[in-house]
C-alpha cells in the first residue's frame, strides 16, 4: 500500500507542471540543412500552434554543436489564441568549419498568459519546451540548381511599360542572380520588335523569389504580342516561356479592387490593448493600384476614434492586408467599420467586432488544473483505502477459515485414535 501511494503521489506532482503550462505544438520534429557550404546561408520554416484559450509568449533558441551557427526570425514573439504562426529558421556555418556531419536541436519555450486574462498566482504561469531536432552537413561543394517555376505577363494601355512576373525557386547552395532576357515579336511572331536584358535581385540558396520587371514599350500601336523570356544563372539556363499580350488604347484597362474582409487579431480586449484591424483588399482589375484601408470606430454608439492604414501598392491578383491598430481605453462593445480607398474609387464597407471589458478573476478557471488534480489524488487515495481495508478483513475471515479447518482435522484424527485403541483391545481378548 505504501508503494502504490507513493507511486499515485509522483504521478499527481508529475501531472501538474503539464495542466499549467497548457498545451502547444511545433514542427517539423526534425530540420535537415544539407550541402551547407562554409559561409553559406540555409533557412527553413518553422510552425508554433497555440490551441489554448489564452496567449502564449514564445522564445525559439539553439543548442548543441551548431548553436552559433542559428537565427529565427522572429526570436521572440506572441502567439494569439488559437493562432498558428511561421518562423524562419537560419543556418550559416563559419568559414573555418570542417566539411562533416553536425547536431543540435532547436529550443521552443512557450509561456502562457495567464495573467492577462485572470488575477492568478504567480507559480502558475509554467513554461513548456519542445526541442526540434537538427541535423546539418557541411560540404565544399558548390551546386547551382535555380529553375523558373512561373512567368506571366500582363496588357497593356497605349503608351505604357510592359510588366512581366518571373518566379523561382534556388535549390543550390550558392546566391544566384537571375539574367533575364526579354524579346517582344509581332502578332505572327516572324519579326523581332525589341529587346531588352534585366539583372534579377539576388536569391539565397534553400529561398524562392517572386520578381516582377517593366519593359519599356511606350511606342508599341495597339494590337496583340509575343513576349519571349529566357532567364540564366551563371550562364546556366533556367527556364523559358513564349507568352501573349495586348496592346490596348488608353482608358481601356480598368482598375478595380475588392475589400474581402475586415478582421481583428482580438474579438475580446481589455482597456490599454493594441488591437490588430485588417482590412483584406483584393486587386481584380487589369492595373496596378495603390490601396489603403481607413474606418470609423464605435463603441456603445458612440464614435470614439478614427484610424487610416498606410498607403501601399497592390499588384494585379494580389491580396494584401492593410493594417491598422486601435487602443480601446473603455468597457463596451466596439463595431470597427470601414472601406478601401484606391484609385479614386471605394469598396463597399464592411465591419467587425471588438467586445471590451476588464478581465476579472474566476477561480475555477484560473485553478482548474490544481481542482481536478486535486480530485482525481482524492479520488485515488480514498480507492487505496478502501482497497486496503478489504484486503484486511478478507485476510483475517481467510484466517479464521483455515484455522477452523485444521481443528476439525485435529479433532477427526484424534477420534480415529480412539476407535483404533479399543479395536486393537478387542482383538487382543478375542485371542486370548
Amino acid at each position: 500500500m505504501r508503494h502504490i501511494f507513493c507511486g499515485i503521489f509522483m504521478a499527481y506532482l508529475f501531472l501538474l507542471p503539464i495542466a499549467f503550462a497548457g498545451s502547444f505544438a511545433a514542427g517539423p520534429g526534425t530540420i535537415r540543412y544539407e550541402n551547407l557550404l562554409k559561409s553559406g546561408y540555409a533557412e527553413t520554416e518553422i510552425y508554433v500552434t497555440n490551441p489554448e484559450d489564452v496567449p502564449a509568449e514564445i522564445t525559439i533558441s539553439g543548442a548543441g554543436q551548431i548553436v552559433g551557427w542559428l537565427s529565427f526570425y522572429p526570436q521572440t514573439f506572441q502567439l494569439e489564441a488559437h493562432e498558428v504562426k511561421t518562423v524562419i529558421a537560419i543556418i550559416r556555418p563559419p568559414w573555418d568549419v570542417a566539411n562533416g556531419l553536425y547536431n543540435g536541436s532547436v529550443n521552443v519555450v512557450s509561456k502562457p498568459l495567464y495573467k492577462r486574462f485572470y488575477d492568478v498566482q504567480y507559480g502558475l504561469n509554467i513554461e513548456t519546451a519542445i526541442n526540434l531536432w537538427v541535423f546539418a552537413e557541411v560540404t565544399g561543394e558548390q551546386i547551382i540548381d535555380f529553375s523558373v517555376s512561373d512567368f506571366s505577363v500582363r496588357n497593356v494601355e497605349v503608351g505604357s511599360s510592359v510588366p512581366f512576373v518571373v518566379s523561382g525557386n534556388n535549390n543550390g547552395n550558392v546566391r544566384v542572380t537571375p539574367m533575364i532576357y526579354a524579346e517582344i515579336y509581332n502578332v505572327n511572331k516572324s519579326v523581332l520588335i525589341l529587346s531588352h536584358n534585366f539583372t534579377g535581385e539576388s536569391i539565397m540558396p534553400t529561398t524562392k523569389s517572386t520578381q516582377t520587371f517593366h519593359l519599356p514599350a511606350d511606342d508599341l500601336s495597339t494590337g496583340q504580342y509575343w513576349l519571349n523570356l529566357s532567364v540564366f544563372t551563371f550562364d546556366r539556363f533556367a527556364g523559358s516561356r513564349m507568352l501573349t499580350f495586348d496592346v490596348v488604347r488608353e482608358g481601356t484597362l480598368t482598375v478595380f479592387g475588392d475589400l474581402i474582409q475586415v478582421t481583428t487579431s482580438k474579438i475580446w480586449a481589455s482597456p490599454g490593448d493594441i488591437v490588430r484591424i485588417d482590412g483584406i483588399f483584393k486587386n481584380t482589375g487589369e492595373l496596378p493600384t495603390d490601396a489603403k484601408f481607413k474606418a470609423e470606430v464605435h463603441c456603445n454608439d458612440r464614435l470614439v476614434e478614427t484610424i487610416e492604414s498606410d498607403e501601399i501598392l497592390v499588384d494585379v491578383g494580389s491580396t494584401v492586408n492593410l493594417t491598422t491598430y486601435y487602443t480601446p481605453e473603455d468597457e463596451g462593445r466596439c463595431v470597427v467599420e470601414g472601406a478601401a480607398y484606391y484609385s479614386g474609387k471605394i469598396t463597399y464597407m464592411k465591419s467587425t467586432i471588438v467586445n471590451v471589458f476588464i478581465q476579472k478573476s474566476n477561480i475555477f478557471e484560473e485553478h482548474k488544473y490544481l481542482i481536478i488534480s486535486t480530485l482525481l489524488l482524492l479520488f485515488a487515495l480514498l480507492s487505496v483505502h478502501f482497497y486496503g481495508r478489504f484486503s484486511a478483513e478478507k485476510k483475517t475471515h481467510d484466517f479464521g477459515s483455515v484455522s477452523g479447518k485444521y481443528d476439525s482435522v485435529e479433532n477427526n484424527l484424534e477420534t480415529l485414535a480412539r476407535r483404533g485403541e479399543r479395536l486393537k483391545k478387542k482383538i487382543s481378548r478375542m485371542r486370548h
